[in-house]
């Protein structure tokens, strides 16, 4: 297997394992009143914290490359603007909207990525991209009209803006991200910045909350405990090494799929609409993301 195909695969993968993250928030909101985007994030951060800690430990032994302050700057900054912006906008805006919808929002994050890529960096947008990209919007856009007639949505004005901020500052990271993870290799760097990015998450909720994170039900911490394994540590990793390997504008076009994961573990957890319309759309997203992984 090649060095392409298998960036390829874990970009998928990675994607479809992070869907499940919006499907767990929804449920935990739909059935535990009082709870909100801070203290959640502040639960999952808490338990992904170690796994990073010991992932960057092993993952650091033998490195020659040493950070530079430059370097450690960078990494704070992909730190807040990463994980930390575009989660915290993303817990934010599932309080108001569906999964279904958030994850039509934050498909359009790949678009992002490739444009800022072209205008700052001077990548050029290759055919394959392009269709790519032509493709997985038809599907996308097939599969989520349908949600869009639905008005038992709270404040889906407010909602929709979190989420668009959300998919900008993850945009954002991606490119980020897949310059310095050529300097110093896509498991450190993807352990420091969640760990800059757990700092300050709990650092968020301290200020702005004060109050200890004990007395949930335990339902609620496995549950985050659940995302903090399956829909956060592992995903990074395999995102981060997919970047390393296709490129961020690749990598974030494969990672269109995750709309497509999210709509069937909602329709199977949460109970959302799946008709015809999700049928075709599903085919012409399979076949997008199927393409940009050829050669």
């Amino acid at each position: 297997m090649n060095n392409h195909i298998k960036g390829a695969i874990l970009a998928f993968i990675g994607a479809v394992m992070f869907a499940g993250k919006a499907v767990i928030i929804k449920w935990i909101y739909m059935h535990y009143d009082g709870l909100s985007a801070l203290p959640l994030l502040a639960l999952r951060m808490i338990f992904s914290l170690p796994f990073y800690i010991v992932v960057l430990w092993f993952s650091s032994s033998g490195i020659t490359y040493q950070l530079s302050k430059k370097d450690y700057y960078y990494i704070v900054g992909l730190g807040i603007i990463g994980y930390y912006l575009a989660s915290y906008f993303d817990f934010k805006g599932l309080e108001y909207i569906t999964a279904t919808l958030e994850r039509l929002i934050l498909f359009i994050y790949p678009t992002l990525v490739v444009l800022i890529s072209a205008l700052f960096l001077r990548k050029k947008i290759t055919p394959i991209q392009v269709v790519a990209i032509v493709i997985t919007y038809v599907g996308i856009g097939i599969t989520f009209v349908p949600e869009l007639e639905l008005d038992h949505q709270n404040n889906v004005i407010a909602g929709s803006i979190f989420i668009f901020l959300s998919a900008l500052t993850y945009a954002v990271y991606l490119i980020g991200s897949g310059e310095l993870v050529r300097k110093i290799g896509s498991q450190r760097l993807t352990s420091l910045v969640l760990i800059v990015s757990c700092i300050t998450v709990l650092i968020h909720y301290y200020v702005e909350d004060g109050r200890t994170l004990l007395g949930f039900d335990m339902m609620v911490y496995v549950l985050c405990l659940i995302m903090a394994i399956f829909c956060t540590v592992i995903p990074t990793f395999m995102v981060a090494e997919g970047i390393k390997l296709i490129g961020a504008g690749n990598a974030a076009i494969i990672s269109t799929v995750g709309p497509l994961a999210t709509i069937i573990m909602a329709t199977q957890i949460l109970g959302e609409p799946f008709n015809l319309w999700h049928a075709a759309g599903t085919v012409l997203i399979l076949f997008g993301v199927f393409w940009v992984s050829k050669k």
